[in-house]
């Protein structure tokens, strides 16, 4: 046989290797004791549900993309080698390190410092936004069901003093959009004036991740409940309801990506007078809950800032249901469900989300 011949079969056979290899590692679990340092949305493979074959599909292209083989090799031996030889930020888009042991999301996350700060955003993607909230907005008033879009804010819009630098602060896509919706009688709650007031008093969100803690996410439950208290018979915990207790524990969601692990002060809340709350459904995106001494069914539609909330929630509502990932609310899933409430939680920085419709009729 030819060299030439040989040379054509071993670089078939490098190529098929290349392809296979990563698979192979997926498949088999080889890398699942390494560190990941990404801040992805499935580190498990999700649930298969053949009843919504989209959102399995979508689910498991997420869950591949973020965990094919040899990706956390690569980029630990990157990072590794930038935070540790170069003593660099290895990814200065991704995390931001600013000042005091604050973390922050960078630009690589939807341009997220711009949008907050330096907006040029399309005044097109409000307009649907507004277009999309005020369709089910007003599907469920004629239904009799109370409606409130309620907005957690970026850590940087209430911590924005300590980025490590200082941005031209102009109208942002939240302001603009809660303007657009006050003209449009559609309910929000305005969490940022809540936690800003709170943020002179205690830490509200952790300096290692995105999220607010437990405390910021409580007095935001208790913002929600008490707006809706203006409407229905419906009462917010309060925080003598707690043992209130404090750890030193890791949190890290964001600063692990480069590499940084450290831990913080982490605030428990611990009911003082435990009540029973049934689990009707555990399922990732459609989580149910049920408590007999409460009145009210609540539906939710929520991203990872309610993860904090569900607690909270399930001591107040006799029933509640939580929809994840902006999945768009279906008429079907109303009727079935009759709830008294539905609240669209959403972080600031996913609201251009919204231009995809969030009401889909008869489906």
């Amino acid at each position: 046989m030819k060299a030439k011949d040989w040379s054509y079969k071993l670089f078939i056979i490098v190529f098929l290797t290349l392809l296979i290899i990563p698979n192979i590692v997926l498949l088999f679990g080889l890398e699942q004791g390494f560190t990941n340092n990404e801040n992805i949305e499935f580190e498990t493979p999700p649930e298969f549900d053949l009843s919504q074959p989209n959102t399995t599909l979508k689910n498991y292209k997420s869950y591949y993309l973020g965990n094919y083989g040899l990706k956390k090799t690569l980029v630990n031996q990157y990072v590794s080698f930038k935070s540790e030889i170069l003593k660099e930020n290895p990814l200065p888009d991704k995390v931001v390190v600013g000042n005091q042991g604050w973390y922050f999301l960078g630009n690589a996350h939807k341009k997220v410092l711009n949008n907050t700060f330096n907006t040029t955003h399309d005044k097109i993607q409000i307009v649907q936004v507004v277009k999309n909230l005020k369709k089910l907005s007003e599907y469920l008033r004629e239904k009799n069901i109370l409606f409130y879009v309620a907005v957690a804010p970026n850590k940087h819009s209430i911590y924005k003093e300590n980025l490590p630098y200082k941005l031209n602060q102009n109208a942002t896509f939240y302001e603009e959009l809660i303007e657009a919706l006050k003209d449009n009688n559609i309910n929000y709650i305005n969490l940022h004036k809540v936690l800003l007031e709170k943020k002179k008093e205690e830490k509200i969100y952790y300096k290692t991740d995105t999220h607010w803690n437990n405390l910021g996410a409580f007095y935001a439950y208790q913002d929600v409940i008490n707006t809706i208290g203006k409407e229905l018979s419906v009462k917010p915990l309060s925080l003598n309801d707690y043992i209130i207790n404090t750890s030193l524990k890791p949190v890290n969601h964001l600063s692990k990506m480069i590499n940084v692990y450290t831990k913080e002060q982490v605030v428990n809340l611990t009911l003082k007078k435990s009540v029973s709350i049934d689990t009707l459904s555990i399922r990732f995106d459609d989580l149910i809950f049920s408590n007999q001494q409460q009145q009210f069914k609540l539906l939710m539609s929520r991203d990872s800032f309610s993860d904090a909330w569900i607690g909270f929630f399930n001591e107040s509502f006799n029933q509640t249901r939580y929809i994840k990932n902006y999945n768009p609310i279906t008429t079907q899933l109303i009727e079935q469900y009759k709830p008294d409430v539905v609240i669209y939680e959403i972080v600031e920085r996913n609201l251009p989300n919204l231009v995809k419709p969030i009401l889909l009729k008869n489906p």
